[in-house]
């Protein structure tokens, strides 16, 4: 969900809510809303969120459902993904033959 649409719905929101996932547990944060619970699963994720909220970077974060939406429609993009996709991979393997 493209972070537009998200903030849109959780405006709506009362302070406290409940989040049933990382961009929405992320957006509600940098909104100011109030985590009814810590999730139990991607805690690091949660814990990068509180951090960035800390911060004050929130605006440096991309909008993964921008970022998602070029990569299915621009096709530039996608030779990008797959080209960094790549130089990961082969990084991860000279890493681990190293070892």
């Amino acid at each position: 969900v493209p972070r537009e649409e998200m903030r849109t719905f959780l405006e709506a929101c009362e302070d406290p809510v409940y989040t049933t996932g990382d961009q929405s547990l992320a957006e509600a944060m940098w909104m100011g809303k109030v985590p009814c619970v810590k999730p139990d699963a991607k805690v690091q994720q949660w814990h990068l969120a509180l951090t960035a909220k800390i911060q004050g970077v929130m605006e440096k974060v991309p909008d993964l459902g921008a970022e998602l939406r070029k990569l299915v429609t621009d096709e530039k993009a996608q030779q990008v993904a797959v080209r960094r996709s790549k130089e990961h991979s082969e990084a991860c393997e000279r890493q681990i033959i190293a070892q």
